[in-house]
């Protein structure tokens, strides 16, 4: 099977078109570590960027990489047209089984679905419950995103979810859904435990509500009176949050706990391991 799997480059994401090495979000790329695995499988990752990047054409034995480059004109505020025109020209070269879309956060999933192949998307943000949530403006990041998903989820042939909350939110608008968690990067299954003392309570995720951190502490005040332990959040905090400022207001009032802000996957490794 040769499947074409439409993903964000980092690169694109941080703005950093002079970096050699390419890397991809960390679902994404646990996911394509476990293809190599699969000897059946001929892969093929196409990444819209807007300026060009360096190249390496082949990321494993069955796995390669496109970099496909949009002007800007062509991206979110133009419902990202540009993109799924480039993408187009470039599936009719590899001509794929299937596309897969990953995430409604930008480009991936509307070029999946307007591709012309048969095509799966998966939800990773649920854009639109946080367009809700953020009250987002019909013209801002947020209610374009939001309203594109809305195009996407009742477009696609099939939506992977996540988590079965994700599922519930999707199924009125899709019926052909299916639950399967994200790959994780296999080295995290090769940590080396070495717990330290008090225990430590790790919760990793962005400050938001939707995470709900905040209750998290306050669930944990009355057990930390009976037994002594560490809390430790790694995940940033965005500032100018009113959330996250209350977030980081709990984290001074009480000693035990701890936020050390976003990490990578080797510093997340190394905060499992005593964890």
């Amino acid at each position: 099977m040769k499947i074409a799997f439409l993903t964000t480059d980092s690169r694109e994401h941080e703005r950093d078109y002079r970096r050699l090495g390419r890397s991809f979000g960390t679902a994404p790329e646990a996911l394509l570590r476990g293809f190599q695995e699969v000897s059946d499988l001929e892969v093929h990752v196409v990444s819209c960027l807007k300026q060009k990047v360096a190249l390496t054409e082949r990321l494993a034995h069955n796995i390669f990489y496109h970099a496909v480059v949009v002007p800007s004109i062509g991206w979110l505020k133009a419902g990202y047209l540009g993109c799924i025109l480039a993408v187009r020209r470039k599936l009719r070269e590899i001509q794929p089984d299937v596309v897969h879309g990953q995430g409604t956060e930008r480009d991936c999933a509307i070029s999946a679905v307007f591709s012309g192949y048969p095509n799966v998307v998966t939800l990773h943000g649920n854009m639109r419950l946080v367009a809700k949530l953020a009250e987002a403006k019909p013209w801002s990041y947020l209610g374009l995103t939001a309203a594109l998903e809305n195009v996407v989820l009742r477009r696609t042939d099939g939506v992977v979810c996540i988590s079965t909350y994700t599922r519930a939110n999707v199924q009125e608008l899709n019926g052909r859904t299916w639950i399967v968690p994200n790959a994780v990067d296999p080295r995290f299954f090769e940590t080396q435990r070495k717990p330290v003392d008090p225990p430590t309570v790790l919760c990793v995720g962005f400050v938001s509500p939707r995470k709900n951190q905040n209750a998290f502490i306050e669930a944990l005040v009355p057990l930390r009176e009976k037994r002594t332990f560490r809390l430790v959040f790694l995940g940033k905090a965005p500032s100018g949050n009113d959330y996250a400022e209350s977030f980081l207001r709990l984290v001074q009032q009480y000693s035990w706990i701890e936020h050390a802000g976003f990490v990578g996957r080797e510093g997340l490794r190394e905060e499992l391991a005593k964890a």
